[in-house]
């Protein structure tokens, strides 16, 4: 079978023309999203954690594509897959001011009282404690609006960079180095099903995306329905199948200590398996079972762990051995990638040929772009990228201590930092349809800068990852839809992101305060959110004993100090000082280590290139290293199934085209049954509020 993963560009569509997505459909689709879609992803991020997903961009897809029918009209596949993008853009997010109104519940937590950081959060980040923008809950109180002002070009600019660099990395990636975008066919195929819908000349897609729908929907009720409608009915809500996974971390402790023991039981990983090519599935699979089962024993044995200990559970039990040593290893094999991708672009510029085999010009696909597409200048992606960086150090300068400004860092975002991780990052989801994680770089780097005071934490800092953008416009191409008309719905969608993000979060904590009951898992998550806050925050003070400390950890040893315990969300708070730095922030990044995981990567890419593997097994091995192996376990036997059972049923070019189509429908439905289950919690927590 082949390795190759199947792309949506057969030659009758690369026939068809581009057109242009952008519509007073579409128009109509944005401020529906932003007025009910988006209200409930806060609504459901607050009570469970999660946003509402794939449920925005199908259900609004599947209203529109109704209305259209009923209507004795059609839609487009362009207009789809715009309607697709904008309710993910809108509603997934919650919009940009969610992280203010975690900050008003930090600078009130009882950890950055006891160690002094809540009377040191600036007033660009949060108003005093004790302000009345605070105590009534008034998110439109005059101390609320630097923050906002800040919050809101920082949006834009982000919007901006990840439109432009986002297509400077799109044209790299897949115009020059020809990368597949393995995941960028499902949004692109479900778009074109819908789209067939409509137009009443329903094919094969709508057929397979029907079963993956209907398979969504079976298991979403199960795994979100149930614990969603018996969640708002009952104190605590009855999971059948363990969310988001079955811990065995603590029972496999004895035999395998500090292994990352778990399992998620997700349909959707398992078609997801089936999408992803083989080769990098198995490779995953293959190294994260050998990292997290095999080496981390090993490793424990030999006394690299000294943070973790007997009785985590396995996400503290992640962050501990990431700290000891897995984000080292990690940082260095991300290098690795890095170095092997900027040598493959340097052989594209060199070794292109056209379709017939012709040696083509230097740069000519950089260059050149296709007619008709909607391409922008290239020197447009470097112009606003320039502007956002000398705005964001602009800002860092004014806004941070003028006498220890870490010019060093901040230039270092910007001129390689920021471009490497983008490119990397764009390259793997290009390879294997997934990002390579640069793990605590940011915190890393600030805690190694020497800067002192807790204000760089907020700081705008040009350190961004914009690679996930490159593979929207992978899916543009396979729908034949202008690139002009992305930047149409990005200006229109822009103010009303802002204004509907403000009004609603301003609500939601208008009438009731985060954390409360009425929001459980804030209640439950974001003392343990600040407690890592504090915890990272304290490597940037200056004094060994905090200001507001009851006590001090002077006396005891490190290994003393249960940082990582799940429960940790007040205890021993106030015992954050000095040692607690040097021993688990200050050390987290070892420049050995990152040199072993360079030599790792290296050895792995000479390994494969000499047993004639594919190039997607290498990818696959360099992003399970170190992984949770939860969700690659589930994905290698759908990957598996798909390969030697489905594949074989159904012929292999076949299957390869049906695998994008039913995992869109997968999404479909379980995310109608996640709207359903926040439609009903949302009306019963309105009628509880009702005094009859």
């Amino acid at each position: 079978m082949s390795n190759e993963p199947f792309v949506l560009d057969p030659s009758d569509l690369r026939a068809e023309p581009y057109e242009e997505g952008f519509s007073i459909r579409t128009m109509i689709g944005a401020v529906f999203v932003a007025f009910v879609m988006m209200p409930g992803t806060i609504f459901l991020s607050l009570i469970a954690g999660a946003g509402l997903g794939p449920a925005a961009q199908w259900v609004t897809i599947i209203l529109f594509t109704e209305i259209a029918r009923r209507s004795f009209t059609t839609l487009k596949r362009q207009e789809v897959y715009i309607l697709y993008y904008m309710a993910a853009a809108l509603a997934m997010t919650g919009g940009p001011f969610g992280a203010m109104i975690f900050n008003q519940f930090f600078v009130q937590s009882q950890q950055a009282i006891q160690l002094g950081i809540a009377d040191m959060l600036p007033s660009w980040v949060v108003p005093s404690r004790t302000s009345e923008a605070i105590v009534a809950r008034n998110l439109f109180h005059p101390d609320w609006y630097t923050p906002i002002m800040l919050t809101t070009f920082l949006w834009i600019m982000g919007r901006a960079c990840a439109l432009t660099v986002g297509y400077g990395l799109f044209r790299i990636t897949v115009d020059v180095e020809r990368l597949p975008f393995p995941l960028a066919p499902i949004a692109a195929e479900g778009a074109t099903a819908l789209a067939e819908t409509t137009a009443k000349k329903e094919t094969w897609r709508w057929n397979v995306f029907s079963v993956g729908a209907a398979i969504g929907l079976i298991f979403g009720a199960i795994y979100v329905g149930i614990p969603g409608f018996t969640g708002v009915l009952f104190s605590r809500p009855l999971q059948i199948i363990p969310i988001p996974f079955v811990d065995l971390t603590q029972t496999t402790e004895q035999l395998l200590p500090a292994a990352l023991a778990g399992i998620s039981i997700d349909v959707g990983a398992f078609i997801t398996g089936m999408v992803l090519p083989f080769p990098m599935v198995a490779g995953a699979f293959l190294a994260a079972v050998l990292s997290a089962l095999l080496l981390n024993p090993i490793l424990h044995h030999w006394n690299f762990f000294p943070t973790w200990h007997r009785g985590m559970s396995l996400i503290p039990t992640k962050i501990a051995v990431d700290f000891d040593f897995w984000m080292s290893i990690g940082i260095g094999a991300s290098l690795c990638v890095a170095f092997i991708g900027f040598y493959n672009v340097f052989q594209s510029f060199t070794r292109k040929r056209d379709k017939n085999g012709v040696l083509l010009p230097r740069g000519s696909a950089l260059t050149a772009p296709p007619k008709g597409r909607g391409d922008m200048k290239l020197y447009w992606c470097i112009i606003v990228y320039f502007i956002a960086s000398v705005s964001y150090i602009s800002l860092c300068k004014a806004l941070l201590k003028q006498d220890s400004f870490p010019w060093v860092m901040v230039l270092v975002y910007a001129l390689f930092i920021t471009p490497v991780i983008s490119y990397v990052s764009a390259r793997m989801i290009g390879l294997t349809g997934s990002p390579l994680a640069f793990p605590f770089l940011r915190e890393g780097s600030i805690i190694l800068s020497g800067y002192k005071g807790v204000d760089i934490w907020y700081a705008p800092l040009p350190l961004a990852d914009y690679g996930l953008s490159a593979q929207m416009f992978r899916e543009l191409t396979l729908t034949r839809t202008k690139f002009s008309s992305l930047v149409k719905i990005e200006l229109f969608m822009l103010p009303l992101a802002l204004v509907c993000s403000l009004l609603f979060w301003a609500f939601f904590w208008h009438i009731e305060a985060i954390p409360s009951a009425t929001y459980p898992f804030t209640a439950k998550m974001w003392p343990l959110q600040a407690t890592y806050q504090c915890l990272f925050m304290t490597a940037t003070l200056g004094d060994n004993t905090t200001q507001g400390s009851t006590s001090t950890t002077a006396d005891k040893k490190p290994e003393e100090i249960d940082l990582f315990s799940k429960d940790n969300s007040t205890k021993n708070q106030s015992s954050l000082t000095e040692p607690v730095r040097k021993n688990f922030l200050a050390q987290a990044i070892k420049p050995k280590l990152i040199l072993v995981g360079i030599t790792i990567g290296f050895v792995l890419r000479f390994f494969t290139n000499y047993l004639g593997l594919s190039h997607f097994f290498f990818y696959g091995m360099i992003g399970g290293l170190g992984a949770i192996p939860n969700a690659i376990i589930p994905m290698f036997f759908g990957a598996l199934i798909g390969k030697r059972v489905l594949a074989k049923r159904f012929g292999e070019e076949t299957w390869r085209k049906y695998t994008p189509v039913l995992a869109a429908g997968y999404a479909c439905g379980v995310g109608l049954i996640g709207m359903l289950a926040v439609a009903f919690a949302m009306i019963a927590k309105t009628i509880s509020s009702l005094p009859y």
